[in-house]
């Protein structure tokens, strides 16, 4: 078995937990572990040893439900501020218009922080865990994601 192999099957649980905290999904979470192990499976690199193949897996699934996530379309309107309405469009498009803010303008840690907090319900102390962050840390970048989002959709002209 090859270090890749052997690194799936060892840390296959402890992946999945990480992955089911980030897509609370088992089905879809289990199919983001999966294309992760593909993903570097066609690859014709091979890691040089185990703990390698170990950190290379990980990363690879975590980008990967990051990639899933931005998939991902809000269930829920953004809190911590009001956006106007434009009476011409429907609900549809101003969530559209929010994703495409929240996809091209914020950074991927707050990109991450909005979509637990907004779209998954996930508390701040859940998320400052699961980026090794400060909960304030956390909160500064959510009101910082939240203003942002604000003024660039307030601004347009529709």
């Amino acid at each position: 078995m090859d270090f890749l192999t052997s690194a799936y099957t060892s840390l296959r649980s402890k992946l999945l937990g990480r992955t089911r905290a980030m897509i609370p999904d088992a089905d879809a979470a289990d199919d983001v572990l999966q294309e992760a192990f593909y993903k570097l499976w066609a690859k014709k690199y091979r890691p040089a040893n185990q703990k390698e193949a170990e950190a290379l897996l990980a990363r690879t699934v975590r980008n990967t439900g990051i990639d899933e996530l931005r998939h991902l379309r809000p269930k829920v309107p953004l809190g911590g501020g009001e956006l106007k309405e434009f009476p011409q469009y429907e609900k549809k498009e101003q969530l559209r218009i929010v994703e495409n803010i929240i996809s091209e303008q914020l950074t991927q840690v707050q990109q991450l922080i909005i979509r637990r907090k907004e779209y998954e319900g996930f508390e701040i102390t859940d998320i400052a865990k699961e980026l090794g962050m400060e909960e304030a840390a956390v909160r500064m970048q959510l009101s910082r994601a939240r203003k942002k989002i604000r003024e660039i959709y307030n601004k347009q002209e529709l």
